[in-house]
């Protein structure tokens, strides 16, 4: 999820998506469409959306969804929340820590880096992720004149599904 929503995709995460076999029919019109779309179509669909003149039409950001702000107390709790993973922050990176991609790869390496537990990784994804991202995901579905970024949406909204029934949730 991450690499789908961090930048705009590219014909490297095409060839990725290519060689990843996901058994729902929203990953194959995802993957589809990718690969009958030249990449200017999904860069500008992607500037778009998430930058825009001074700010795109969605503002992909936890604490924009928790608080109405940016910058506010959710992003200092989530920074809390990673510390305690033991990840330390990057100070390189050019967006807030509550990018709503930077929190799915922080999810990804709970999982595959870290070995947090299960309910380690159930407590992160209860407080960071399924407290907001499903009215992300929605927000994203019911944008007007996009043609390629609801297809992530939809597959968004599938993958928290599977999320949430991996986590017994």
């Amino acid at each position: 999820m991450s690499a789908l929503l961090v930048a705009p995709i590219d014909s490297n995460l095409i060839n990725i998506i290519n060689n990843c076999n996901i058994d729902t029919d929203t990953w194959k019109v995802l993957k589809d469409n990718f690969n009958h779309t030249n990449l200017e179509s999904l860069d500008d669909e992607y500037h778009r959306l998430f930058i825009g003149l001074g700010t795109g039409e969605l503002l992909p950001y936890y604490s924009h969804y928790l608080a109405g702000c940016l910058m506010g107390k959710p992003l200092s709790n989530l920074r809390d929340d990673i510390r305690a993973m033991g990840l330390e922050l990057q100070t390189t990176q050019k967006d807030p820590t509550d990018h709503i991609a930077g929190i799915f790869e922080v999810m990804r390496l709970s999982i595959s880096e870290l070995s947090l537990s299960l309910d380690q990784q159930k407590v992160f994804f209860e407080k960071n992720i399924a407290s907001w991202v499903d009215n992300f995901f929605n927000d994203l579905s019911e944008i007007q004149e996009i043609k390629h970024y609801h297809l992530v949406a939809y597959f968004g909204q599938w993958f928290m599904q599977t999320e949430r029934r991996y986590l017994n949730l």
